[in-house]
């Protein structure tokens, strides 16, 4: 470019020279002596010209210098502006890189966001969910093998308490005297019927029906406390121990119930999130560090366009003789 850059200011410079002296055509040169014009941007040398000339026409030669001088510097110039132009430029594209780099960050967050906000989690990573959903997995399975033996001593000892109870009775209806004793509470009951029928004729007053319905209440106590004795207290205890058992059995199985239903509707849930969390590594987890890469190097070509801008200055033309 600077070569082209010389001939070009050469001729006109030439042409400006002539019509400054106004002659119709430069004069003929003889080497003699050498100016020297040296050419600067930003502390650097561009380029340098040397205009031999005769002694004895040094106007000519001061002429063309000076039409050299001006002609370099308004060319000069022009690459400068040319220049400041193209780092403008840079700098536009850049800036509107850097502005489309951020809309893509902001938009991947913002999906980011959604999914979090659908998942109620904020941690996404597949290697969580799916930890999540193989612990879930296993306090079900925990919980399920629990209930099972927990069913079955329940069905155990109801069949026990069954049994036990049977027993009793049987006992019970081998006894002669509890047989006895419970003729003697039908009796006294018939006999309180009989005594609450009179009164209602106002046969008996009421004292002799509550004295016959003493009778009757004495009657089932005896008959109460013979059969606990025909019982036997260890079966009496080994029931009551059972009845208890099988209460609180009760009890944790529906309390396990509880917490195995929770675990379904957790499992499920943790489930459906395995989904989100594969959308998530595809729209979030790659795109997202390949946004905040574009938006490094978008933040470095605005800068480096924006030094670019600040270091440029005007050149500057120096005119030096030679004797």
């Amino acid at each position: 470019m600077l070569e082209s850059l010389h001939a070009s200011v050469l001729d006109d410079a030439i042409e400006d020279a002539c019509k400054a002296l106004k002659l119709p055509e430069p004069p003929e040169q003889r080497p003699d002596s050498v100016l020297d014009l040296i050419v600067t941007a930003d502390d650097h040398a561009l380029c340098s010209l040397r205009i031999e000339h005769t002694v004895g026409n040094a106007k000519w030669a001061d002429a063309l210098l000076k039409a050299v001088a001006r002609r370099l510097e308004a060319a000069l110039r022009r690459i400068h502006e040319a220049s400041l132009s193209q780092i403008r430029l840079q700098l536009e594209l850049a800036d509107r890189e850097l502005n489309d780099a951020k809309k893509a960050l902001d938009g991947i967050r913002e999906v980011r966001r959604h999914l979090r906000e659908k998942a109620g989690t904020t941690d996404l990573s597949q290697q969580t969910v799916l930890k999540k959903v193989s612990d879930f997995e296993s306090e079900r399975e925990r919980l399920e093998m629990e209930l099972l033996g927990q069913r079955a001593r329940q069905k155990a000892i109801e069949r026990q308490i069954a049994i036990g109870q049977a027993t009793a009775q049987e006992r019970l209806r081998d006894d002669p005297v509890a047989v006895e004793l419970q003729k003697v509470v039908t009796l006294r009951e018939k006999e309180l019927e009989s005594a609450r029928a009179m009164h209602a004729k106002k046969v008996l007053s009421a004292a002799e029906v509550a004295a016959v319905e003493t009778q009757v209440a004495l009657a089932k106590a005896e008959l109460a406390r013979r059969r606990e004795e025909a019982a036997g207290a260890g079966a009496r205890e080994l029931l009551a121990s059972l009845n208890a058992e099988l209460v609180t059995l009760a009890i944790d199985v529906v309390e396990g119930e509880a917490r195995l239903m929770v675990i379904n509707e957790r499992l499920a849930k943790a489930r459906e999130v395995v989904s989100l969390a594969d959308d998530h590594e595809r729209a979030v987890v790659l795109p997202l560090r390949l946004a905040e890469r574009d938006l490094e190097q978008a933040h470095l070509r605005v800068h480096e366009s924006q030094r670019k801008a600040r270091s440029l200055v005007a050149p500057t033309v120096t005119m030096l003789a030679d004797d």
